[in-house]
């Protein structure tokens, strides 16, 4: 497994190395897709042309991502509330500022969505299935799982399983033991 951070606990996950993996170890069977996007421009304009360069000119980016709507097992990710600070950059370009996705009481994000309290979709940026899109993958029967852990992302976890965007979770111990303890409290 690739990692950063070299310690007893993992603490970062190779979204494209465990795509890899995973369908190494589901061969033949299986089909995999990842596209990784560049970074956005800095200025508004050239954002935007770059996008529309994207949508119309580039259809393996809408390939891949119908691909992922429609298959029948998903893994994502998620971001706890507080803005990772290699996305800091493109987050100041979208105008998400650490401080606004704090007064828009942002409680995480999965696939670039932010997400409140609520499970409500409040800033989404880059190209990418959407929380509304998750929801309805998982309303519809197909596998939609989480690989996160961390006690700073317990709430966000709670939220995107109690909200249904996903319906399957890989986590640490300690996080699983938090979540239940908290899920036990509910009763």
């Amino acid at each position: 497994m690739a990692l950063v951070g070299r310690g007893p606990d993992i603490e970062h996950y190779d979204a494209n190395f465990i795509v890899s993996r995973l369908h190494a170890k589901c061969s033949p069977s299986s089909r995999a897709y990842s596209v990784g996007m560049p970074p956005l421009p800095a200025n508004s304009s050239a954002r935007k042309r770059f996008m529309d360069l994207v949508n119309k000119e580039i259809p393996e980016v809408s390939r891949v991502l119908q691909m992922a709507r429609t298959s029948t097992t998903s893994f994502v990710g998620l971001g706890g509330p507080e803005g990772v600070p290699e996305l800091a950059p493109v987050l100041q370009r979208e105008g998400l500022s650490e401080q606004k996705l704090r007064k828009l009481h942002a409680a995480g994000g999965i696939n670039y969505s932010y997400f409140d309290e609520y499970g409500l979709t409040i800033a989404q940026f880059f190209k990418t299935v959407s929380i509304i899109e998750l929801q309805a993958m998982v309303n519809g029967g197909k596998a939609v799982i989480l690989a996160a852990g961390g006690g700073h992302k317990a709430d966000a976890i709670a939220i995107a399983l109690q909200r249904r965007m996903v319906n399957g979770l890989i986590t640490d111990v300690n996080t699983a033991s938090q979540l239940l303890d908290r899920a036990r409290a509910k009763e």
